[in-house]
C-alpha cells in the first residue's frame, strides 16, 4: 500500500514538475511577447483559440478519459480510437476552415481567417497528441512526458519570440501555440514505445464509446461555458477590453492550469485503481485536496495582493487595466482543485452520468449570472464568474459527501488551516504597498515578505503537506546523492 501510494505521489510530482517546466518557460515568452505586442493581438488570439478549443475538445477528452478509465484497455482499444480521433479530427479542420471567413466578418478583426485557418491545424495534431498522453498516464510515465513537453516548449517559444521581434503580430501567438503542439507530439513519439495498430475494433468503439461520450459532453459543455465569456466581452465590448480580462486571468490560471492538469492526469488513473475500495479512496481524495489547497492558495493569494507592481513591472503600465480581473481570478480559482479532484472520483467511478448532470447544472446557473452581470459591464461579469466558481464547488462536493461518507464539516477541517496560513500571509503582502512606491523594491519585499511568513506558519503549526513536501523533497535529495 505504501509503494502504491508513493507510485502515485511521485507521478504527481513528475506530472505537476513537466506543467511547471513548461509553464515557467511559457511565463517568460508571454511577458516578452507582451511587452512587444499589442493588447489588440491578445484579443485576436482569444477569439481564435475559442474555436480551437472546442474542437479540441471531440478529439481529447471523452474517448481518451475511457482509455485510461477501462481496466483492461490494451493495443486495440489505443490504436481503434486513434483512428477515430484522425478521421474526425480531419472533418472538425474542414468545419475551421470554410468557417474562418465568417469569424472574422462577425468579431470585425482584421486576419482572423487566416490565423485561424494556420491555427486550426493544431487539430489534428492534438487528435495525434491525446492518445499518447492517455498512454503515458494509463501506464504512469510521468517523468517521460516532462521532457517532451519541456522540449515543445523551449523549441515554441524561440519561435514566438523571433516572429514578434520581426513584427508578425497575432500571427507570431499562431506560430509559438502550433510549434508546441507539434514538437511535442514529435518527442513523445520517439520517447514512448506505443504504436498504433493496423486494427479498428467496432466492438471495442462502442464499449469505450458508452463511457466516453459522456464525459467528452461534458468537457464540450464546460469549455462552451467558460468561451462564451470571451465572445461575450470580444463582441460586447471589443478587442481591448477582452485582452485585459484575458490577460488578467492568464496568471492565476497558468498556476491552477498546472496543478488541476497535474492532479486530473494522475489522480484519474490512480483513483480508477480504488473504485471498488471507497474508504481507502476517500483517503487518496484527502490527501489530494490537502496538498493542492496548500501547493496553491499561498501563491493564488500571493498574487493577488502584489498584483499592481507585478504587472507594471512585467508587463509594463499599458497591462495595468487587467489588475482587477486577475485579483478576482485569484479568488475564484481557489476552488478549482477541490472542485477537479472531486470530478475525478466521479469519473473513476464510472458515473459519467452523473458528471453530465452536474456539469449541465452548474452551465445553466453560470450562464443565468452572465446574462445578468454582462449588463453592468466586464468587470461584474468577472465578478459573476467568481460566484459561479463557488456554487459549482459546493455542486461537486456535494456529489461525493454520501458516496464517500466524507462530511462538509471533514472537508472544511481538511483545508481551513491551509487557507488561513495563505490568507495571513496574503493580507500581510497587501499591506507593505501602503508603505513602499517603488514598484520593484515593493515587488521584491512582499515576496520575501511572502515566502517568510508562509514557510515559517507552517512550520510553527506543524502543518501536515508542508512536512510531506520537506520530506519529499530530502527523499529525492538523498537518492540523487547515492
Amino acid at each position: 500500500m505504501n509503494n502504491k501510494k508513493q507510485s502515485v505521489l511521485v507521478n504527481l510530482f513528475w506530472k505537476f514538475a513537466e506543467r511547471i517546466g513548461a509553464q515557467l518557460v511559457t511565463l517568460i515568452v508571454s511577458i516578452v511577447l507582451a511587452r512587444i505586442l499589442n493588447p489588440e493581438h491578445y484579443g485576436s488570439i482569444s477569439i481564435i483559440l475559442i474555436f480551437i478549443n472546442i474542437a479540441n475538445v471531440f478529439v481529447a477528452s471523452g474517448f481518451t478519459s475511457s482509455l485510461i478509465q477501462k481496466k483492461d484497455s490494451d493495443d486495440v482499444d489505443f490504436s481503434t480510437i486513434f483512428y477515430f480521433n484522425i478521421l474526425f479530427s480531419a472533418a472538425l479542420y474542414g468545419v475551421i476552415f470554410v468557417g474562418a471567413p465568417l469569424v472574422e466578418r462577425y468579431f470585425s478583426m482584421p486576419d482572423l481567417s487566416l490565423a485561424l485557418r494556420i491555427l486550426g491545424l493544431k487539430i489534428p495534431i492534438t487528435a495525434f497528441n491525446s492518445i499518447q498522453q492517455a498512454y503515458v498516464a494509463k501506464h504512469m510515465m510521468f517523468r517521460k512526458l516532462f521532457w517532451a513537453t519541456l522540449g515543445g516548449t523551449v523549441a515554441s517559444a524561440f519561435v514566438g519570440i523571433y516572429m514578434a521581434y520581426q513584427g508578425f503580430g497575432v500571427f507570431a501567438l499562431v506560430g509559438q501555440y502550433l510549434t508546441n503542439g507539434f514538437i511535442d507530439t514529435v518527442m513523445l513519439w520517439f520517447i514512448i514505445k506505443w504504436r498504433p495498430r493496423r486494427t479498428f475494433s467496432v466492438k471495442r468503439f462502442k464499449v469505450l464509446y458508452s463511457y466516453g461520450w459522456k464525459v467528452l459532453l461534458t468537457y464540450l459543455v464546460r469549455t462552451l461555458y467558460d468561451d462564451i465569456y470571451s465572445l461575450v466581452i470580444g463582441k460586447k465590448y471589443g478587442s481591448s477590453d477582452l485582452a485585459y480580462y484575458s490577460k488578467g486571468k492568464q496568471y492565476p490560471n497558468l498556476l491552477v492550469s498546472n496543478l488541476n492538469t497535474s492532479l486530473c492526469s494522475v489522480l484519474f488513473p490512480a483513483f480508477a485503481k480504488y473504485q471498488d475500495n471507497l474508504p481507502e479512496l476517500k483517503n487518496k481524495l484527502r490527501q489530494a485536496i490537502k496538498l493542492a489547497t496548500y501547493v496553491l492558495s499561498p501563491f493564488l493569494l500571493g498574487l493577488a495582493a502584489c498584483a499592481n507592481p507585478f504587472i507594471e513591472i512585467l508587463l509594463t503600465d499599458k497591462w495595468l487595466e487587467c489588475v482587477p480581473f486577475l485579483q478576482i481570478v485569484c479568488l475564484y480559482q481557489l476552488c478549482i482543485p477541490v472542485s477537479s479532484a472531486h470530478l475525478q472520483v466521479i469519473k473513476s467511478t464510472g458515473r459519467s452520468g452523473i458528471l453530465l448532470k452536474l456539469e449541465i447544472t452548474k452551465r445553466v446557473v453560470g450562464i443565468l449570472i452572465l446574462i445578468v452581470s454582462m449588463k453592468f459591464g466586464v468587470l461584474a461579469i468577472a465578478i459573476g464568474a467568481a460566484a459561479a466558481s463557488v456554487f459549482n464547488m459546493a455542486l461537486d462536493v456535494a456529489a461525493n459527501r454520501k458516496l464517500l461518507d466524507y462530511s462538509f464539516s471533514e472537508q472544511a477541517k481538511d483545508i481551513i488551516e491551509n487557507l488561513s496560513i495563505s490568507l495571513v500571509m496574503g493580507v500581510c503582502v497587501y499591506c507593505v504597498g501602503f508603505l513602499i512606491k517603488a514598484p520593484l523594491t515593493l515587488l521584491i519585499a512582499q515576496v520575501l515578505l511572502g515566502v517568510i511568513l508562509f514557510v515559517g506558519l507552517s512550520y510553527i503549526l506543524k502543518n501536515e503537506s508542508f512536512f510531506f513536501l520537506l520530506n519529499l523533497i530530502k527523499g529525492k535529495l538523498k537518492r540523487k546523492q547515492i
